[in-house]
């Protein structure tokens, strides 16, 4: 079972475009399981593969 957290936060990132125009190399090195780890902090919810925007 894949982690509803890190999908969604490829999805978030790529549908944002937050990385789009960085150097290559910076996006070889993003750190996708933090930054959604961030995202679920203070912005959205997960209960049981649900996500929700808090």
């Amino acid at each position: 079972m894949k982690d509803p957290i890190t999908e969604f936060t490829y999805q978030y990132v790529e549908d944002t475009g937050i990385l789009s125009g960085a150097p290559e190399i910076l996006e070889r090195y993003f750190d996708f399981v933090a930054f959604g780890r961030d995202l679920f902090l203070e912005s959205y919810t997960e209960i049981n593969g649900f996500l929700f925007v808090d």
